[in-house]
C-alpha cells in the first residue's frame, strides 16, 4: 500500500499532535480514512502561529484605514498596492 509521509511519521514516532502550516493542516485534514484503515490514531493537527511584521510607517496606515490584526494579510496586500502606486517600496 502506498501511503504518505504523516502517517508513516505517525507509526515510527508515535506523537499527540502535529503543528503545521496551514497547508499542512489541510492535508492532515484529509487523512483521518487513511489513519483508520491502517488501525492508527491519527494525531491533532494544530495550525502554527503565525505573524505579519511591518514597517512602522505601515502600522500608522493601517490605523488610519482601520486595519485590526484580524485583517493582517489583506492589510499587507491592500498596503502594498498602496505604496506601489505612489511609488514607494512595499
Amino acid at each position: 500500500m502506498r501511503c504518505c509521509r504523516p502517517v508513516y511519521q505517525s507509526q515510527l514516532l508515535p506523537d499527540v499532535a502535529v503543528v503545521g502550516g496551514l497547508a499542512e493542516v489541510a492535508y492532515g485534514m484529509q487523512l483521518p480514512g487513511v489513519f483508520a484503515r491502517l488501525g492508527l490514531e491519527q494525531p491533532i493537527v494544530v495550525p502554527r502561529d503565525s505573524a505579519l511584521v511591518m514597517p512602522g510607517r505601515w502600522s500608522g496606515l493601517a490605523a488610519k484605514a482601520g486595519v485590526d490584526d484580524a485583517h493582517g494579510a489583506a492589510a499587507k496586500v491592500s498596503l502594498g498596492r498602496w505604496a506601489r502606486r505612489r511609488g514607494r517600496s512595499a
